[in-house]
């Protein structure tokens, strides 16, 4: 019977694969998204979180929505002043979020959509 190496084994699956059973989160990899209409949904490519950043051009009323339709986590950003807003949420590989956003005057100055890598699935 040949020999295995353990420690090899693992070291070559080192960052590669979740051995504790947690995520480690960020990572330095992330990807820009091409966004679609607002209410599209977006496949986790990898485990991570998605992440959403907008701001427009007037100080009225406007929000940004990320809701994971499988586990229903979902965070809502609210703003009235002009000013950047943001929010994310955590998906596991495969799992769907909708990006949804509302602006009720003026336009998005920048409205963009990230996929940030957890640690452990590079």
């Amino acid at each position: 019977m040949p020999d295995i190496n353990y420690g090899a084994i693992l070291e070559a699956l080192n960052d590669k694969v979740d051995l504790d059973g947690s995520w480690s989160f960020p990572s330095s990899q992330k990807e820009e998204l091409t966004l679609g209409d607002s209410g599209t949904s977006y496949t986790a490519p990898a485990d991570g979180c998605f992440f959403a950043v907008a701001t427009s051009t007037s100080a009225t009323a406007k929000q940004i929505s990320l809701t994971n339709s499988i586990t229903s986590v979902g965070y809502t950003a609210f703003n009235s002043a002009g000013w950047a807003h943001h929010c994310a949420v955590p998906a596991k590989k495969g799992e769907t979020v909708t990006y949804t956003w509302i602006i009720s005057s003026g336009t998005f100055v920048i409205n963009k959509l990230y996929f940030i890598y957890a640690q452990k699935t590079n």
